[in-house]
């Protein structure tokens, strides 16, 4: 699908992420080395390439182009949490764990990464960028019945055939990554992207399921939040309702928070409807 769209830096993105999650370094070069560094989408490109060299066992190259990145262009912290995310994979993958587990613990206190101090006084927002505004939340039946509603949220988060071979998402440092990643893309506002890339995993953890594995719930969870944020209570209530399909099928109960939300989402629809 991605392959038959206008070429764009959304779409790319998406691919791109694709391309990653699949371990295609190669693939993930073609579409990310070289973009220009004009905004959010070209910075998040190039840092995937960065990933994509990583992924090369060329975990110098990536950490360079990574500082580079973030020394000679003004970014948000959407772009900067996902530069981290990338400096702490080829960290790992050139065996400093040590500087990796320092990265990610300045992180957790939320002071950011320790190559690139804040002060107490800095913004957390930049100067010239506009503090992220968030979306307006939006009627959830648009003037639809309830079923219609509920067969255009089905229709918008069903599962795709996967392309390729089944590449199985078991690792969690992995799994991190890409939900990150997903939350670079939302929190930048680039919400169609993000929504393509997590329907992709949630196609891949379907595929897995269904060959005898785990379920992982990280991108259903995401998704299902990031409708909640734009409003959209029947998608939300389509996604969790597709997590729960998956639980079913792999023998295994659906975490406790979110059947309480779905039952919540559930009752909020039937006083709608």
């Amino acid at each position: 699908v991605l392959a038959t769209v206008t070429p764009s830096a959304p779409s790319a993105i998406a691919t791109t992420a694709l391309r990653l999650s699949a371990n295609d370094a190669a693939g993930a070069h073609a579409l990310a080395h070289g973009r220009p560094v004009d905004d959010d989408l070209g910075a998040a490109l190039r840092i995937m390439d960065a990933r994509a060299s990583t992924l090369d066992g060329e975990s110098s190259v990536a950490l360079t182009e990574i500082t580079n990145l973030v020394d000679s262009h003004a970014v948000s912290r959407p772009i900067d949490r996902l530069a981290r995310v990338a400096r702490v994979a080829a960290l790992r993958a050139a065996g400093r764990d040590q500087e990796a587990d320092l990265i990610d613990d300045e992180f957790m206190r939320g002071g950011g990464d320790p190559a690139t101090p804040r002060t107490e006084t800095e913004p957390s927002v930049p100067v010239e960028a506009e503090p992220e505004r968030p979306a307006e939340p939006q009627p959830p039946l648009f003037g639809r019945s309830l079923a219609d509603a509920l067969d255009d949220a089905w229709a918008r988060v069903r599962r795709q055939p996967l392309q390729g071979a089944l590449d199985p998402l078991t690792d969690r440092a992995r799994i991190e990554g890409l939900c990150d990643e997903a939350v670079a893309l939302i929190g930048a506002g680039h919400t169609e992207s993000a929504e393509a890339t997590l329907l992709l995993h949630m196609d891949t953890v379907d595929a897995q399921v269904d060959a005898g594995g785990v379920v992982v719930d990280d991108f259903f969870v995401l998704l299902a939040g990031m409708f909640d944020r734009l409003g959209l209570t029947t998608e939300e209530a389509a996604t969790l309702e597709r997590l729960r399909s998956a639980h079913q099928r792999a023998g295994s109960e659906l975490p406790g928070p979110i059947e309480e939300r779905l039952v919540e989402i559930r009752a909020m629809l039937d006083d709608l409807g």
